[in-house]
């Protein structure tokens, strides 16, 4: 009898932890067909005004008619903004936010997007991101007769994720996708499956994404300071009036407009020098508690109106003059960070994450002089943006990128350099923070990417000293669209804080051992 009394104990023990996953959500029905979502069936070409940029569906509140589209398009489909004159980078990311009122630490996840056709014209890449850690998957489409009018009736297709379930927190999760290479592909359902321990919370027609203390104060006109708590939310339907409660300080009612805002709760700033305080944060919709957490309230700078320009923003599918960099108006030098590879729109694009140097002089139809920190095996081309081993290209962490008035800066991942650049009106100043290694160097290119075709017809470089070197380089561009021709020579001096260890070159391009 004790016999049976343990084996029933494991078991019941096990069936708890490890037992079957369950359906915690599903968007749409899995039955081969989109009349569920919106859109459909042939509203596609206003997709850009309904469903453009960032997107929420909020799981628990939004619905698939409403508030999710029947077609994910990709960066080539011109009726979602690509095309030449826009350009062919991926543009929309819709997310998926789902509370959790409970979490499992342990066992496993399963994601499927279950798809009722996609075009094959291209090899279409979705990436999909789960708080955070991404998954890259290709989808194929079956023939040319798949349309987005044939009511997305094509051949079923499905992509399969699994990811641990300690990805998920309570409160606020995230998913989001997007297809960043081909084109478009029709939904049929979205599935999230979870263990069983797993539990969604409340959901409302107020989605609060995140909720944090600014890394900056205001200061009233009698001198009492004030620290922002931004509440980055998105209002579905109708508005709505809420109240926000911050512990120990008067509570704030507003009405909320439809619509993605970040709202600025003021509350008094810290009094006490270099010390934390974990506040509670709550927020009302009605006699309803729609989110519950806490903020860090801490002593930080004064604002200035520089904080609120953002230097990344244009940056996205646009021409060679977007670009977050810290130049001055009319300056001799227009440092900026470099990663396209084609020639129309050559420059800097905001979806690419690799980066192949920093462009002294990127203006339109003019380019030279592109500086790029590197290590380990010497490349002197940098290649292709979808391949960036194959030059001397490195990987970026976008998350430490930061274009701010005057400086930008980035963590270079591949070789584990940080980067950071801003200028004055007549130079270009670069701080690079090397790893500890005996192959550090910087490479300097003379023949960069432009938007039109361009030569390189005459160079000279000089080894002044161990720190410094000068020349100057000719430039000559047959036809730029808008003049017959164009010809230009640059002059540097580029002057190093640290003697570097040697001097080479390759064609077009020096290197420079640090």
């Amino acid at each position: 009898m004790k016999h049976l009394f343990l084996l029933l104990t494991i078991l019941l023990f096990s069936s708890g932890i490890y037992g079957e996953n369950k359906v915690l959500f599903e968007i749409g029905r899995q039955d081969n067909s989109a009349a569920e979502f919106a859109l459909y069936p042939d509203n596609y070409k206003s997709f850009l005004a309904n469903f453009g940029g960032e997107k929420s569906f909020y799981v628990g509140y939004s619905t698939p008619e409403k508030h999710w589209p029947y077609v994910l398009p990709g960066p080539l489909d011109d009726w979602a903004g690509g095309g030449y004159w826009a350009g062919f980078h991926p543009r929309h990311f819709p997310s998926i936010y789902f509370n959790l009122g409970k979490a499992a630490g342990k066992g496993e996840c399963s994601l499927t997007f279950f798809f009722t056709g996609a075009h094959n014209s291209k090899p279409i890449k979705i990436r999909v991101e789960v708080n955070g850690h991404r998954f890259e998957e290709e989808l194929n489409g079956e023939n040319a007769a798949e349309s987005l009018e044939n009511k997305g009736t094509g051949k079923t297709k499905e992509i399969h994720l699994q990811f641990p379930a300690s990805w998920l927190t309570s409160g606020m999760n995230k998913i989001q996708l997007g297809t960043i290479k081909g084109t478009w592909a029709i939904f049929d359902c979205i599935r999230l499956e979870t263990p069983a321990a797993v539990q969604l919370g409340k959901a409302s027609s107020s989605l609060i994404r995140s909720v944090k203390a600014a890394p900056f104060e205001y200061q009233k006109e009698n001198g009492e300071r004030m620290l922002p708590v931004l509440v980055d939310m998105n209002q579905f339907d109708t508005p709505g009036t809420l109240t926000f409660m911050v512990e120990g300080c008067t509570p704030v009612s507003r009405t909320i407009e439809v619509g993605e805002s970040i709202q600025e709760i003021l509350i008094p700033a810290a009094q006490a020098k270099n010390k934390q305080e974990k506040l509670q944060f709550t927020i009302r919709d009605g006699k309803e508690v729609i989110y519950k957490g806490e903020v860090i309230r801490s002593p930080q700078r004064l604002h200035s109106y520089s904080d609120d320009v953002d230097l990344l923003m244009g940056t996205g599918n646009s021409r060679w003059m977007f670009k977050p960099g810290p130049s001055l108006p009319l300056s001799m030098v227009q440092i900026a960070p470099d990663n396209q590879d084609e020639i129309w729109k050559a420059g800097y694009e905001y979806t690419i994450e690799n980066i192949m140097g920093f462009n002294h002089f990127s203006d339109w139809t003019m380019t030279g002089f592109l500086m790029q920190p590197t290590c380990g095996e010497l490349k002197v081309n940098p290649d292709r943006e979808d391949f960036p081993d194959e030059g001397y290209r490195s990987r970026i962490d976008k998350s430490s990128e930061k274009a701010e008035i005057g400086k930008y800066s980035v963590y270079m991942t591949d070789t584990k350099i940080q980067a950071g650049i801003t200028a004055t009106r007549r130079a270009a100043l670069q701080r690079y923070v090397f790893p500890a290694r005996e192959d550090a160097r910087i490479l300097i290119d003379m023949f960069t990417p432009n938007e039109y075709p361009h030569n390189l017809v005459n160079a000279r470089v000089t080894k002044v000293s161990d720190t410094e070197i000068e020349g100057y380089a000719t430039y000559y561009n047959a036809f730029t669209g808008y003049t017959l021709e164009q010809s230009y020579t640059l002059y540097f001096v580029f002057q190093f804080s640290k003697p570097f260890d040697s001097m080479g070159g390759d064609g077009g391009t020096k290197a420079f051992s640090q």
